[in-house]
């Protein structure tokens, strides 16, 4: 890992511990709420599909 991040047992510890806890999936539902609510709100007739992935 990079040397500014911690060790990588501290980060696989707080990565397994979210993981377990659900705090990912929770995340993901927080963050793409707004592209939810945009999409629904406006609905054009003809649809552009776009996705990042990281």
């Amino acid at each position: 890992m990079p040397p500014q991040f911690p060790p990588w047992a501290a980060v696989y510890h707080y990565f397994y511990r979210w993981q377990r806890l659900g705090l990912w999936q929770q995340l993901h539902t927080v963050v793409n709420v707004p592209d939810r609510v945009v999409w629904v709100a406006h609905s054009p007739r003809r649809w552009v599909v776009e996705r990042t992935f990281a």
